[in-house]
């Protein structure tokens, strides 16, 4: 069968990729002294390098270096109507001496007519595909996004391997992490994670490859295995056996884990394995390749570590009767498919890998705790509930009442809407004086 390179794959779709998953990433200093430390702020560059053989002759490998710039990264200017951005993308390459076998800069304009999309509502990116050859070694890729407009750094940065892929058959190469994948013919039509980083690895999760060999044709077997940063194997599979009809196969296995994983960095390995009697012997391993796959911590994360807790928390959020609803799953796994399933309709970008609604309403629930706790957790006190609906007033006045004992603080918004709260005690105390609006419950506003 007649098969498309990976690089070839990448290339086409790079140009309409969604925003999959986010890649660790880190602004620089004097980034950090200009940004809030806002949910916006841990947004990252979408960054890979993609090895694959050159020829069957050449111990050089073909690196493909891919990044994807998330448009929440970019400050975007109005500019007749339409909303432009500047950029310029430093890419370089190093190998294990810090010697520069590789350096380019790229500078990128966007331009957006729909305020919205800049802000990632559909989870657009702007993407960079750059192309080198590498002799075997260990090398490390180093990014650098300057944004023109707002003077802001991005920097990311990842080690990986080439090897000799005309010796030691058979061998694999290219491992990409694929959110989907559909054969069409004589090629296939990918949707590729550029980066380690998966948010949702629970989701339908494949790994693609080309395998070399020496002689063609020829019956192999594959497998794959995931390990923790302990070395212990979480998950494994293996395949049915294939032909390959050339000297190049590629070949896409799903990845399964029995279970939600738990936030760190894991190695996936593929294998390739004689077929015995038609049977695949993952017993013996003709060759291997590795990746490493990051489940990042994030808000979801944390909330999941108390289900139970984090659904009587949406009482701010939700009506009683959807709390009700997700409470009475028959098991653990369906009232955290209910719990899911409501903050997803809640998502004001569903494209993209972040559910904003979720992460600002359980950041405000994590401050409440931190600054409000009184006679208990500072979510279920009068004040930690209007920081969670209304979140940070613009002014927070404090009066000391005339009996000298009691203490007044009066809260005002943007829109004059002014709450009082009054400790009669001296302790912390304070209990909400104002009523709330009949129904007043948190809504996201970008």
């Amino acid at each position: 069968m007649k098969t498309t390179n990976i690089a070839a794959l990448m290339a086409c779709l790079m140009a309409s990729m969604p925003n999959g998953t986010l890649a660790q990433t880190t602004p620089t200093a004097a980034s950090r002294q200009q940004q809030a430390p806002t949910a916006q702020s841990q947004l990252g560059v979408l960054h890979d390098v993609v090895v694959t053989r050159t020829s069957e002759l050449d111990s050089r490998a073909r690196a493909d270096v891919y990044v994807a710039v998330p448009y929440e990264l970019l400050a975007f200017q109005n500019v007749e109507g339409r909303y432009a951005a500047k950029y310029r993308a430093t890419l370089t390459i190093r190998d294990a001496a810090s010697r520069k076998v590789y350096d380019t800069v790229v500078t990128r304009r966007v331009v957006e007519a729909d305020f919205s999309v800049t802000r990632g509502s559909t989870g657009k990116v702007d993407n960079v595909a750059r192309t080198t050859r590498l002799s075997p070694g260990t090398y490390r890729l180093d990014v650098i996004i300057n944004d023109d407009f707002a003077k802001r750094e991005y920097t990311a940065s990842r080690s990986f391997t080439v090897v000799d892929y005309t010796k030691d058959y058979p061998s694999v190469a290219g491992i990409l992490l694929v959110r989907e994948i559909e054969q069409r013919g004589d090629r296939y039509r990918i949707s590729p994670i550029v980066g380690d980083v998966v948010q949702e690895p629970e989701s339908p999760l494949f790994v693609f490859f080309e395998a070399y060999v020496d002689v063609a044709p020829i019956t192999l077997g594959f497998s794959w295995t995931l390990s923790n940063a302990a070395g212990e194997r979480v998950a494994s599979a293996s395949g049915s056996s294939v032909e390959a009809t050339g000297r190049t196969k590629q070949h896409f296995m799903p990845v399964r884990t029995p279970e939600r994983l738990v936030p760190g960095t894991y190695t996936l390995a593929v294998r390739v394995h004689p077929v015995v009697g038609g049977v695949v012997d993952t017993t013996q391993t003709l060759g291997s390749g590795t990746r490493t796959m990051t489940v990042p911590r994030s808000s979801m994360g944390d909330a999941l570590s108390d289900l139970n807790k984090a659904v009587k928390q949406l009482r701010y959020v939700a009506t009683q009767d959807e709390i009700s609803n997700i409470e009475s799953g028959a098991s653990q796994a369906e009232r955290l498919a209910r719990f899911e399933e409501f903050w997803r309709k809640l998502d004001p970008t569903p494209n993209t890998a972040r559910n904003e609604a979720f992460d600002e309403y359980y950041n405000r629930v994590q401050h409440a705790n931190a600054k409000y706790k009184s006679y208990a957790e500072g979510w279920l006190t009068d004040m930690g509930m209007v920081y969670i609906i209304y979140g940070q007033p613009t002014n927070a006045d404090r009066f000391q009442m005339q009996n000298g004992m009691s203490v007044r603080i009066v809260w005002t918004y943007p829109n004059g809407f002014v709450v009082t709260f009054d400790d009669n005690t001296g302790f912390g105390d304070f209990r909400l004086r104002t009523p709330l609006p009949a129904g007043a419950r948190f809504t996201y506003r970008r």
